[in-house]
């Protein structure tokens, strides 16, 4: 909580008390456990050029109320990092949480930060994280995926544990001109 910095009026040279100033409660930050999804994507064809589609879902549970702050992505799957042209992340209710990631590193990783729109998950709840993606026209083909690698990919104000890497499923690029 936040103290005044109330000064002594008597002015004897005695210190004040600080007199606490109410204020919000704190998102004390819990333990975490991030899990593959019952309802993950299944595998399944994504057209070049083709964007927003949902590869990667992850359930987020915690024993006290805790905030996710952004998340770190391994790209896998046989496709040029330059072949995805966009990653995103959304909860449940379809709400995006940070910026549309328009390229990976060398190690064919993104970091997408939440910024002002953390997840919260609160006491003893569970909220769901999906990873969506957009693929670049000049894609042809190939396979992708995404995977939480490590409890530190994961930005919280607790603890994350889980069973990692968490993999969603490969995804086959297909030719967008060549399909109906």
């Amino acid at each position: 909580a936040a103290v005044s910095s109330l000064a002594n009026r008597t002015q004897d040279g005695a210190l004040a008390t600080p007199v606490p100033v109410p204020g919000p409660a704190p998102v004390v930050g819990g333990n975490l456990s991030v899990s593959l999804a019952a309802d993950n994507p299944a595998a399944a064809n994504l057209a070049d050029g083709s964007a927003y589609n949902s590869i990667l879902k992850l359930t987020l549970g915690a024993s006290s109320a805790t905030q996710v702050t952004g998340v770190t992505l391994t790209k896998t799957g046989l496709i040029a990092n330059t072949n995805i042209s966009g990653v995103s992340v959304w909860d449940a209710q379809g709400n995006r949480h940070g910026d549309v990631m328009t390229s990976l590193t060398s190690d064919n990783k993104v970091t997408l930060s939440f910024g002002a729109y953390p997840f919260v998950v609160a006491a003893g709840g569970s909220e769901s994280l999906l990873v969506k993606v957009n693929i670049a026209t000049t894609a042809n083909s190939g396979l992708v995926g995404f995977s939480v690698n490590a409890a530190t990919d994961v930005m919280t104000n607790g603890t994350a544990g889980g069973s990692f890497p968490i993999a969603g499923n490969q995804m086959s690029i297909i030719d967008g001109n060549a399909s109906l």
